[in-house]
């Protein structure tokens, strides 16, 4: 039987998903396509704007109108962390109730676990303390997250042992060059780094290179779930429960996260002056998204869109890594979300939240970094499956 033979026999298995409700692998994927695009979409629309309304932003005062306080990132980053725990730990009960949770979840190793979660809290601490408006422009967020797809491809060489083919491998290089393109007005003023949003001068490149770092850890949490993920000793049954597994990666990540405070002092990097500022901070931020503190509804209600915008990510590409080959629908999924995020940031302004058409020069550097990005993107994923093994 041929490769192609095989693969339209693993899209037409059957899949059992929720109430009892069959369907194939095919249709299946594109309904976990569906959840990881929707709500990778939701949580990068929402993070700046639960930032900057939780940063002193303009839209977020109080009652009587004076600005309410100070949010730091880290807040944002570690209250998700702690909300994650909470979300998985309740559906990981009802999976113990129903009898779920196997002696393969109970013995399955936890390093793998833990190593997850570490490169998901550094992921965080990376891009959420970049991901703020006056520090890297909201249009370029959704574009800069694809440099997770050459980094993947590495990682997986190096971990899984999967060499991509030589389409992918120039694909990959191709990516990389449309993010130097959308970088250029950061790094020429005459280009319209001036005007464009997000920090200026040489802060203007920093930070968008850091949100950019931010996605080596990414990668590598990804390349790890899609090992655990694809753990078996031959029968389906045997592979870790997703819930338990996204309960464990959430416990890891929230424990990681807190040991990471210290990062919200680190000068011109974090946004705390000491120790005391640090606490302040976390206990204004945890009192004003409840609405507490005079504050509006808006920390409350843009992070709860980020909350559960993220958790549905994580679910839906738990459910891609579990049941496509490899990591590619997810790398397909991740392209889909970049023209739909970059398609927001252009109609809409930030803060004030509203809607308003940007076409200055970043724009158009960001339009022709897609031009070059998207065809990449879609042959890197149309093209023969990587060389190693599967």
């Amino acid at each position: 039987m041929d490769r192609t033979a095989q693969i339209t026999n693993e899209q037409r298995r059957k899949l059992t998903l929720c109430f009892g409700w069959e369907t194939t692998i095919l249709a299946a994927n594109i309904i976990f396509a569906f959840l990881a695009v929707s709500g990778q979409v939701t949580q990068n629309v929402s993070l700046p704007l639960w930032i900057d309304a939780a940063t002193g932003g303009t839209s977020n005062t109080t009652s009587n109108g004076t600005s309410p306080g100070h949010i730091v990132p880290y807040f944002v980053f570690s209250f998700a962390s702690f909300s994650f725990v909470v979300i998985f730990g309740v559906c990981l009960a009802v999976a113990f109730y129903l009898g779920h949770i196997t002696e393969t979840d109970l013995k399955f190793p936890h390093i793998l676990l833990f190593l997850v979660g570490m490169f998901d809290a550094l992921n965080g601490v990376l891009v959420v303390n970049a991901s703020s408006g006056s520090r890297t422009a909201p249009y370029l967020q959704a574009i800069l997250g694809n440099f997770t797809i050459p980094i993947t491809m590495l990682l997986r060489l190096l971990i899984l042992k999967k060499k991509p083919t030589q389409r992918k491998f120039i694909c990959s290089i191709l990516v990389l060059l449309s993010l130097f393109i959308c970088l250029l007005p950061k790094i020429i003023p005459a280009l319209g780094a001036d005007t464009a949003p997000g920090a200026k001068g040489a802060a203007g490149v920093l930070w968008p290179l850091c949100f950019m770092i931010g996605f080596v850890p990414a990668a590598a949490m990804n390349v790890i779930e899609e090992k655990v993920m694809k753990m078996t000793k031959g029968a389906r049954r045997d592979q870790i429960s997703l819930i338990w597994f996204l309960f464990w990666e959430s416990v890891y990540q929230f424990l990681c996260a807190a040991a990471l405070f210290w990062t919200d002092i680190i000068p011109s990097f974090g946004n705390s002056a000491d120790i005391h500022d640090f606490g302040e901070n976390v206990a204004f931020g945890f009192l004003c998204f409840f609405g507490g503190r005079g504050c509006s509804s808006e920390p409350g209600t843009r992070g709860t869109v980020f909350i559960l915008g993220y958790a549905v990510s994580y679910f839906g590409g738990g459910l891609l890594l579990r049941h496509a080959e490899g990591a590619t629908l997810l790398a397909l999924v991740t392209s889909l979300v970049t023209p739909l995020g970059f398609l927001f940031w252009t109609l809409f302004e930030e803060d004030p939240f509203q809607f308003h058409v940007n076409t200055g020069n970043a724009t158009w550097f960001s339009l022709g970094a897609l031009v070059l990005m998207v065809p990449a993107i879609y042959f890197y994923n149309t093209g023969k499956h990587n060389v190693g093994k599967q």
